[in-house]
């Protein structure tokens, strides 16, 4: 605990608890789910699943002596947030949406794993030869490096440099039991969410 107000070092994993600030996000995502499924029923618009794109970002401090870590300030954000900034749960304990709401509508992952996002949300130029996601990405990769306050963006590592996240994405659908028969076709339409981007 004296080694947490030294150095802010969480050696006892103290975010490992999710805060109220995530569930509501999971709330509001939910009730944005409802909504888009109700209007789409309403309409007779039948083209087939509702797809999300979960945006999570992962957020690192550099700590003099020990390199880059997931141990951020307290009062900073967290080790893993969505894009609004909102504690969120890491790749490898992200869970989809319960839609206990929606008799005979559940959610699917349409990826098979979580993808690295290259150019971080286009912060990041690369050839068009080279593909802008990766599901196994080097240690240092896609990272856009900050200073001590999260400012001054920039893609090269420096001295001057304290703090870095990068942008990982990952699709879903809400499908019916009928159309989980089928394969998916969808119109892309981008609706934000608290967590991630809705399309149908």
């Amino acid at each position: 605990m004296l080694c947490f107000y030294i150095t802010g070092l969480d050696f006892g994993q103290q975010h490992g608890d999710m805060n109220s600030l995530f569930k509501m996000a999971m709330n509001k995502t939910n009730q944005k789910l409802k909504e888009v499924t109700n209007t789409s029923n309403s309409l007779g618009n039948n083209q087939g699943p509702v797809r999300l794109t979960y945006v999570l970002y992962e957020n690192q401090r550099r700590w003099l002596g020990v390199g880059w870590t997931p141990n951020l300030l307290s009062y900073e954000r967290t080790p893993w947030t969505d894009e609004f900034l909102n504690e969120a749960e890491s790749i490898d304990n992200f869970e989809l949406p319960q839609l206990d709401n929606e008799p005979g509508k559940f959610c699917r992952w349409v990826d098979k794993t979580w993808r690295l996002d290259l150019t971080n949300d286009g912060a990041l130029q690369l050839p068009s030869s080279k593909s802008k996601s990766t599901a196994d990405p080097k240690p240092d990769e896609g990272f856009i490096y900050y200073d001590n306050t999260w400012k001054n963006p920039s893609t090269e590592d420096s001295f001057s440099k304290y703090t870095r996240r990068r942008r990982w994405i990952r699709t879903a659908e809400v499908v019916s039991n009928a159309d989980a028969l089928t394969p998916s076709s969808y119109t892309q339409q981008y609706h934000p969410t608290a967590i991630g981007r809705l399309t149908w």
